[in-house]
């Protein structure tokens, strides 16, 4: 009997694998997906969870070594995007059925793009008023400001708090497959705005 029992839940979990089971696990799955594809800095991902591979195409393209960008907005978008991606936590409280897809309650945790960019300027400023800075050549000036952004990072990591925020995620049925649906709400959370 229980050799029987443990052959139907093989047969039935071997069934959901193959059949795209998209219940509450299936948007749990995608939602771990994503946000594990922003932690990883993997965009192309992450845009696929939205239905939408271009759309962090804006942050790929500024993170390409041959995009054009000067030195300094490369190393800039690179820590910058690394800082808030790589930091992000999160995790799915709840999952509810409804008629186009699921809506998920996810608990966020990221620092704030705002305040981020507020102590680099704040930071570049207190740089740039050294006398060592002022008296410098405009290149020697240019790699100064460079190599600060490390530095900044580096406080931030130890100083910055990160914000809470709790959002519904809606999830979306397009045919077999299931898309988080984009909002501002989302957005903000991730980028650490209440």
């Amino acid at each position: 009997m229980k050799k029987t029992v443990a052959v139907i839940c093989v047969l039935a979990m071997i069934i959901c694998a193959f059949s795209g089971c998209s219940g509450a696990y299936g948007a749990r799955d995608v939602l771990r997906e994503y946000f594990t594809a922003l932690n990883e800095l993997d965009f192309a991902s992450a845009g696929r969870c939205l239905g939408d591979p271009d759309t962090y195409t804006a942050i790929i393209r500024d993170l390409d070594p041959a995009g054009g960008s000067s030195l300094y907005d490369r190393v800039q978008t690179t820590y910058f995007v690394t800082f808030v991606y790589s930091g992000l936590k999160w995790k799915t409280l709840s999952v509810r059925e409804t008629d186009e897809g699921f809506t998920a309650r996810v608990r966020i945790e990221s620092y704030s793009t705002e305040e981020i960019l507020r102590r680099i300027e704040e930071a570049q400023q207190e740089l740039m008023s050294r006398q060592d800075y002022i008296k410098a050549d405009d290149e020697k000036k240019y790699l100064m400001l460079v190599n600060n952004i490390p530095e900044i990072y580096m406080s931030m990591r130890n100083e910055l708090e990160r914000k809470t925020s709790t959002v519904e995620v809606e999830l979306i049925r397009s045919g077999d497959d299931l898309f988080i649906l984009p909002s501002a709400e989302l957005f903000d959370a991730i980028g650490g705005a209440n």
